[in-house]
């Protein structure tokens, strides 16, 4: 999933050089949350995503990263464990990236100064070749390679609305790595409802009203909110009690929108499920010249 890119006029520098804010360190001012996650110039909302879910539950995207301090290192040296074949081994990169406008060209710096996004992007581009490499990818694919956890898919048309329901409900309470994909092949482009084609969003999780109302919370890896359907952001279905009962935060530029099951169901293709792995036991060994 994801959109072709092209670009000029860009060069490298290095992220200390540029982002000199005291609060510019990996982790940010407000800690790691999916909200640092927010996709640039490039077509890689694949692996935005996985990031994006990751970042959910506290300890994962920290568990990554070799670097055990939080600062931004002098050296401009950081070291990933990402999986090949279920193996963990280490990618390390330095924090050179291209920018544009003084700003990054691909994953951006988040708000509150987090840079672990766009390091660990890079990480993921060195571990596919080059950046251009990342460009269009299935999600679950990410979570696989950036946490080693194994998954599923859930074809919508496979399921029943209620089984749909089941599945996110059980599995959102195991805390499992959950993600969507929408119909199309460009994201260029986006339906009715202000959903973008082709692409690849972290499912945050689900929530019943009080009215019956089930809805599915996700994040678009761009960062910024174009829904106007059912619930969105300005919709007038919510109401005060509504709100509390959904953690609704009025925010366009965090992502994040509310669907309502039938249509989460309806407008997006597939749900990706990578289990939650943290206790689990690991056992893997490499044979030359099988």
């Amino acid at each position: 999933m994801g959109e072709s890119f092209s670009a000029s006029g860009y060069e490298w520098k290095r992220l200390n050089e540029v982002y000199t804010n005291e609060n510019n360190h990996l982790w940010g001012a407000n800690g790691i949350i999916p909200n640092d996650v927010k996709q640039g110039g490039l077509g890689n909302c694949w692996v935005l995503s996985g990031a994006s879910a990751l970042a959910e539950k506290p300890g994962r995207v920290e568990k990554i990263f070799l670097n055990e301090q939080p600062e931004l290192n002098d050296a401009g040296i950081y070291a990933v464990n990402l999986y090949t074949l279920g193996a963990p081994h280490t990618v390390v990169v330095d924090e050179w990236v291209p920018m544009k406008y003084g700003n990054t060209l691909f994953s951006k710096v988040a708000h509150d100064g987090a840079m672990w996004m766009p390091i660990l992007e890079k990480a993921f581009a060195k571990y596919h070749g080059n950046y251009m490499h990342i460009e269009a990818g299935w999600p679950i694919e990410s979570a696989r390679t950036l946490y080693g956890a194994p998954g599923f898919n859930i074809s919508h048309s496979n399921v029943s609305v209620d089984e749909l329901w089941e599945s996110l409900s059980l599995h959102d309470g195991k805390d499992d790595i959950i993600q969507a994909a929408s119909p199309g092949s460009s994201d260029a482009y986006k339906n009715s409802d202000g959903l973008y084609n082709g692409h690849a969003y972290t499912t945050l999780g689900v929530v019943t009203l009080s009215n019956g109302v089930r809805l599915v919370r996700v994040r678009n890896p761009h960062g910024v909110d174009s829904f106007h359907g059912r619930w969105s952001d300005d919709s007038d279905l919510w109401t005060d009690q509504f709100k509390a009962e959904a953690d609704f935060q009025y925010n366009k530029e965090d992502g994040k929108i509310f669907m309502q099951l039938e249509d989460y169901h309806a407008q997006m293709t597939t749900t990706m499920v990578n289990y939650a792995t943290e206790g689990w036991g690991y056992d893997y060994f490499l044979k030359i010249n099988d």
